[in-house]
Order: C-alpha cells, then sequence, then structure tokens
C-alpha cells in the first residue's frame, strides 16, 4: 500500500470513533510550495530602518529657529540634514508671534547645513552655502558665502556675535563698500521678535565725501558700532579706527597724522565734522562736538 494511502486510512479510522473523516493533505506531508512574488516586487522583507524622514522646519536650535526641508535619521532622531534648496534663519519666536527669517541660507549643488538638536551646545555646520539677508523693508543683501565647512555656535550668533574669517561679501552703505567681519542676530525690543534685526561689523570703504580732499577712507566698524539691517533699512550707528591718507596744499598726510576727529551718519551718508581737523604736526584748537543730523 502506498505511504500516503496508508496514512490516509489511519486517520480516517480514529480509535476515538469521531464521525468526521479527515484526509492527511498531501501537500502537508511533501511541503507547501512557494507562490511565487509579483512582478516587481522584492522578496526580501524591507528594512523600513534605513530609511530617512522629511522634517519640515520649524526646528529650533538654541535661540535660533530654521524652516526648510531636512532629512532626519530615525537611528538619531536628534540629527537634520539639509542637502538642496534654500534654508530660512532667524530667531525663535518668544511670543507666539510668526516666524521672521533673517536670512536665507542657499545651498549649492553640494550644500548642506547639519545640526543636532537637545545638545548643551547647540551649533550647526554648513558647507557649500550663500547667506542672504531677506528682512522686509530691506533689499536682499548677499552678505556671505563659502565652499568650504563653517561651523556656527548657535548662542553666538544670537548674541555677541560669530567671527566671518573669509567669504565676506561687499555691498554699497551710503558713500561706500562696506565688507562684513562678523555678523549677529538681535531682538532690540524683545521678547517679541517681529522687529529683529541683523547687526554686521567690519570695514567701510569711502569712496567718496562731500568734503574734499578727503576721497578715500577706510574705517571700521566695530566695539559698540554695527552696520544694521532691519525693516527701516539699512543704518550705520558709527565708524572708529581711521585709515587711509590725504592731501593739503600738495603736502601728503597718512591717517596716523590725523587727530580724532567726529564721524556721523546723516541720510545714510557719511559727514565729517564742519569744523577743520588738525594733524600732530601742528596742534590747534580742539575739535568741537560733531553736527547733529539734520
Amino acid at each position: 500500500m502506498h505511504p500516503l494511502a496508508k496514512a490516509s486510512l489511519m486517520i480516517r479510522h480514529r480509535p476515538d470513533g469521531a464521525s468526521r473523516s479527515r484526509q492527511l493533505n498531501r501537500s502537508a506531508v511533501l511541503g507547501r510550495r512557494r507562490r511565487r512574488p509579483a512582478w516587481g516586487a522584492s522578496s526580501s522583507p524591507e528594512r523600513l530602518e534605513d530609511r530617512t524622514l522629511l522634517a519640515v522646519g520649524p526646528i529650533d536650535l538654541g535661540m535660533l529657529q530654521f524652516f526648510g526641508d531636512f532629512a532626519q535619521d530615525p537611528q538619531a532622531p536628534a540629527d537634520y540634514k539639509a542637502t538642496g534648496g534654500t534654508i530660512q534663519l532667524g530667531l525663535s519666536p518668544a511670543m507666539g508671534e510668526a516666524f521672521t527669517p533673517l536670512v536665507d541660507i542657499k545651498l549649492g549643488a553640494s550644500g548642506s547645513v547639519a545640526f543636532t538638536v537637545g545638545t548643551a551646545d547647540p551649533n550647526f555646520t554648513v558647507a557649500g552655502v550663500s547667506f542672504v539677508s531677506v528682512i522686509q523693508g530691506t533689499p536682499d543683501l548677499p552678505l556671505w558665502s563659502t565652499t568650504g565647512s563653517f561651523r556656527f555656535d548657535a548662542n553666538a550668533l544670537a548674541g555677541e556675535g560669530v567671527a566671518l574669517t573669509s567669504g565676506a561679501k561687499e555691498f554699497a552703505i551710503g558713500a561706500g563698500d562696506f565688507t562684513p567681519n562678523d555678523i549677529r542676530f538681535a531682538n532690540p525690543d524683545g521678547p517679541d521678535t517681529g522687529d529683529s534685526q541683523i547687526k554686521l561689523q567690519g570695514v567701510l570703504s569711502v569712496l567718496k565725501l562731500e568734503q574734499p580732499p578727503l576721497n578715500v577712507l577706510s574705517l571700521t566698524v566695530d566695539a559698540g558700532d554695527f552696520v544694521i539691517l532691519d525693516s527701516s533699512g539699512v543704518d550705520l550707528t558709527g565708524v572708529s579706527a581711521v585709515t587711509g591718507s590725504l592731501k593739503l596744499g600738495g603736502l601728503g598726510f597718512s591717517a596716523e597724522d590725523l587727530t580724532g576727529c567726529p564721524v556721523i551718519h546723516c541720510h545714510r551718508k557719511l559727514l565729517l565734522d564742519q569744523e577743520v581737523c588738525t594733524t600732530r604736526r601742528r596742534r590747534s584748537p580742539r575739535c568741537g562736538s560733531p553736527t547733529p543730523p539734520t
């Protein structure tokens, strides 16, 4: 007798007297035939853990807020990275107000913005990007760019400032051209961030003044002075460390020979004090107080 038939007979005549006959399925003995996967389907199990999640801002990092498309690794959910498009950056809203972007971070073909949230020392790293100011009421101004990697301290950017070692973009202001070497975000009338600013320090090259013969000067904007970008436009609060030269009656003088003369900001044009300043070689009465803006 065939083994399968014998197995079937043994099950049909069970000693417990069950009335329902059961036939042993042939496939139970020989094995079930595997179903061929549908066309185009993978026969291996899908590894969902390898997928990256798309996180769309806002994302807070210290006192800053990013808005844009970031990739997020499920295995490291605190890590965010953007590798294309434009990321907006500004101060994190504190009173439920709308986010006010201060700069657009424009990513190049191989550009990136990456950071980790929830750390004691928040920072972000950029590579292959450019910073463009996008404050409403002020023309968009390219401020800085880098092809390599650069790390920003998030708290310093929202506080005492970050030094820009290279890549600064020159732009026109008043009667000259300004090149930043330090950038920070400020909230002058906080806690609402709706009037937040970009404050820059650097070097202002004055190409033309209204009172010759001083027509080429380099003015350092540092210490407590800033070029400020906000909703009212571009403003210069003051200058220091004058460098350059002048000629008077055929005699040449360097900036080191000049006494400190007040320089003021008036209608976005640099004006020298109306009184004539002297040189160290020939002492004269002290320069008076600066002429107030009109």
